[in-house]
């Protein structure tokens, strides 16, 4: 069965706000501490899900990109 890790980098979507999707992105992983919060916007991928089935990847990835925050979907070998 393929596993994946969810990635973030702290890109964002052209045409969306920084500031909304910081804020949707705290509020969707509930994410209330902002020095951790700011690691997700560092540059430096930071792993937001961990070894997730390929249904619940593709939901969590679809739903951040949603909120127009680049995502990546890294294949668990």
């Amino acid at each position: 069965m393929n596993r994946f890790n969810l990635t973030f980098r702290g890109e964002v979507l052209p045409g969306y706000d920084p500031e909304r999707v910081r804020a949707s992105l705290a509020e969707t992983l509930g994410i209330d501490d902002p020095i951790r919060l700011q690691e997700c916007f560092s540059g430096d991928p930071v792993i937001l899900g961990r070894n997730l089935e390929r249904k619940s990847a593709a939901e969590l990835y679809a739903k951040l990109h949603r909120l127009g925050a680049h995502s990546e979907l890294v294949r668990v070998e």
